[in-house]
């Protein structure tokens, strides 16, 4: 079976050569920038096949498109997601904005939006951008409290930042009733993004798989799981790393899309590769929604291995 990738990559050129290019200034980056000093921040970079899957799962189509790309790094989910939209009908502009406030890396994002623009243009697409030099979960707490209503999104892509917090930290003040015992950066990235979606809007995490069952994830998931409605979710055989030859994270790691809607939803879609790499060996299969989510006090989270 021809691989999603495989195919993809025989019928455009130009969609492999854009992550290509953002995927190779990043490791030209990385080779510069001390693996302990990125941890101290929580960034670890998404590898070009897992962002271009990431950006393969969008389903939102419009005319004009609102996207957001918290933590954006080098900027390569957005390079994906665009990828994804550049093959779309129908699309004639696309405005991103992007989160970064680690200055070492902004200029090589600016650098990277401006080929992008580029890439968009040549298939008639104007791409704005807005890089914004803030720390995502307090530049938006107002709209977390409510006081500004600001659903303004129609999909979020990200890869957050996995860093523990302490209780007293401002990003755990500013989002207090989702965080109980020992709080981490990523799941607030995740309900921050999904509070500033749109209705029918859409998300796309690559995250840790402690959120689905830990304690100190509950008032997450209870938030979470009563907002937005899981779609896919794509498994890691491998317990490996996925995160590129030059990162090591311990962590099972879990992709999912969700849409933030009140309606149902009977199925999961389900996917699985062996790594990174070995997308061509995806399994596939679906699962009923309360198989996988648990609508109870504790909200659980199950992946199950087989149909």
């Amino acid at each position: 079976m021809l691989s999603y990738f495989n195919k993809k990559h025989a019928e455009s050129s130009l969609t492999m050569s854009t992550i290509k290019t953002v995927y190779d200034n990043t490791i030209e980056y990385l080779a510069t920038v001390p693996k302990a000093e990125r941890k101290k921040i929580g960034q670890f970079f998404t590898p070009a096949p897992i962002a271009e899957y990431m950006g393969s799962l969008s389903n939102v189509r419009k005319e004009v498109l609102n996207i957001l790309d918290p933590g954006a790094g080098s900027g390569i989910l957005s390079a994906a997601i665009l990828d994804a939209l550049l093959e779309s009908k129908g699309l004639k502009q696309a405005n991103i904005d992007l989160y970064e406030n680690n200055p070492d890396i902004v200029p090589l994002l600016r650098s990277n939006l401006a080929y992008m623009q580029k890439a968009a243009k040549q298939k008639n697409i104007t791409l704005n951008f807005n890089i914004i030099e803030e720390n995502f979960i307090t530049a938006n707490q107002l709209a977390w409290t409510g006081l500004i209503p600001d659903e303004k999104y129609d999909i979020v892509i990200s890869n957050p930042p996995y860093k523990k917090i302490g209780k007293n930290d401002a990003e755990s003040r500013a989002m207090s009733d989702v965080v109980y015992g020992q709080p981490n950066l990523y799941f607030l990235f995740m309900a921050m993004g999904s509070c500033l979606l749109k209705e029918n809007g859409e998300c796309i995490y690559i995250v840790p798989r402690s959120f689905s069952s830990g304690l100190y994830f509950t008032a997450f998931r209870n938030y979470f799981l009563n907002t937005m409605r899981i779609t896919d979710f794509h498994l890691f055989a491998s317990r490996e790393s996925i995160s590129g030859s030059n990162d090591s994270i311990l962590q099972e790691t879990v992709i999912l899309r969700a849409v933030k809607s009140c309606n149902s939803c009977n199925l999961i879609k389900i996917t699985e590769s062996a790594s990174e790499n070995c997308f061509d060996t995806t399994n596939q299969y679906y699962a009923n929604y309360d198989i996988c989510v648990k609508q109870d006090d504790n909200c659980f989270l199950f992946f199950p291995a087989c149909e």
